[in-house]
């Protein structure tokens, strides 16, 4: 099983708001709040693009952790919290779509996985991914101000947010 039990999806998402969200600020915490609760109920039915975002903010939360204070939190080693979830992450990346994706979520998702990435893997590696999340949002139309396109205020906000992203890489 590559879900954490549900009674650990708050917490996860609790380590997440205190350790990643106050620097990367392009998750809308009340829309995220609400696909926590959901994922927390037993046999839970989430969305693809959902559950990649559920799987990155576990792999962003332990991998903003030490080691010392995964095992005492989790009673598991970092090294295996984040590979499972990597793993999870990356089959549901996949599931969601990522490639062809109009989700706002997958690609929020992934462009977590890629802020992990930067402190594992190869440089160039990123860099290329990188590359792969501008096409993506490019094929969405984020480049374009959200104004134009009569979408909700939220909407363009949360665009806005993920476009940002981009610009301080």
């Amino acid at each position: 099983m590559l879900r954490p039990p549900p009674y650990q999806i708050p917490l996860y998402w609790q380590l997440f708001k205190e350790r990643v969200d106050p620097v990367y600020k392009f998750l809308h915490r009340p829309t995220v709040e609400r696909i926590v609760e959901k994922a927390s109920l037993p046999n839970a039915s989430i969305s693809p693009s959902n559950e990649a975002l559920l799987f990155a903010i576990y792999f962003t939360a332990i991998t903003s952790m030490s080691p010392e204070k995964v095992e005492s939190t989790f009673r598991d080693s970092k090294d295996n919290l984040l590979a499972r979830y990597r793993c999870a992450l990356e089959q549901s990346l996949s599931h969601a779509g990522l490639l062809n994706t109009q989700e706002l979520g997958t690609l929020q998702a992934f462009v977590l996985f890629l802020i992990c990435m930067r402190r594992n893997e190869d440089y160039r590696t990123v860099w290329t991914l990188v590359g792969l999340a501008v096409r993506i949002a490019i094929g969405m139309g984020l480049q374009h101000d959200g104004t134009k396109f009569n979408i909700s205020p939220w909407a363009i906000e949360m665009r806005r947010r993920l476009v940002r992203f981009h610009h301080i890489q």
